[in-house]
């Protein structure tokens, strides 16, 4: 990806916490800016004017055979277009402005792995101004965040981004505050109105020496949490101090 230019607007990509930067990912590049959705440099899709109603319905109907569905048809399209080509890409390098709504980022990640690209490197556009048309690739040599769906076997971890904060459950039932089982409230609740990222690394780590072998966790969001949220609470549950926590994360639905 050398070459690219930039994109219209002040965004500049950054990826959230540690990262293995020894390779720069490959794959097909989605961006989703405030305005639009685009596939290699190719606006595909408009995202409604109101970020409420993107909360609420994702993609405009017009974009979709099942208007209450989750697939993109011209998402879909573009990206099988792609893997059907000599040497076409296996994987997808979704990049998504930091505030765009966690429905909106699990109608591109369904619609991606529907065409079979289910191997994601996420990255967050973030400081993008509300002119962001998203005119073309900004980034220069990035570093990756694999989502794999694979699935914990002993934990069954299952974590979700709230409004008041963020929840864990596991195969034994949901954790309370203080990540502990039979204890009432959420489990890592908002500190000052904001995510509390160390009490998630903390629970995380916690759960992690109870099942060493568990790699993997299934993680959702309200609706309209942002996508620069799920990426910073992807971050804390993957790695703490250099150890690996909950690698390979399955995104659920928007709830």
């Amino acid at each position: 990806m050398t070459g690219a230019t930039p994109a219209t607007g002040s965004g500049a990509l950054v990826l959230p916490g540690t990262r293995d930067t020894a390779g720069e990912p490959e794959g097909l590049v989605v961006v989703v800016s405030k305005r639009n959705l685009i596939v290699e440099d190719v606006q595909v899709a408009d995202l409604p004017t109101s970020r409420d109603e993107a909360a609420r319905a994702g993609f405009d109907a017009r974009y979709k055979r099942d208007p209450k569905g989750l697939l993109v048809t011209p998402l879909f399209d573009a990206a099988v277009a792609a893997r059907r080509k000599d040497g076409g890409p296996s994987a997808a390098i979704v990049i998504a402005e930091e505030s765009t709504p966690y429905r909106v980022v699990t109608e591109v990640l369904y619609t991606l792995g529907q065409a079979e690209l289910g191997r994601y490197h996420m990255m967050v556009l973030r400081g993008a101004g509300p002119s962001d048309a998203g005119a073309g690739p900004p980034w220069p040599s990035l570093g990756r965040l694999v989502a794999r769906a694979e699935r914990a076997t002993f934990l069954d971890l299952k974590v979700h981004i709230a409004h008041d904060g963020v929840t864990f459950r596991t195969a034994d039932g949901p954790l309370g505050e203080g990540c502990k089982a039979g204890t009432p409230g959420v489990t890592v609740p908002k500190v000052g109105g904001r995510y509390d990222l160390a009490g998630v690394r903390r629970c995380a780590f916690q759960l992690k020496g109870a099942a060493m072998s568990a790699t993997s966790l299934v993680l959702s969001a309200e609706q309209d949490v942002d996508y620069a949220i799920v990426i910073d609470v992807t971050d804390a549950l993957r790695e703490e101090d250099g150890q690996k926590l909950f690698p390979d994360v399955v995104f659920g639905p928007a709830k």
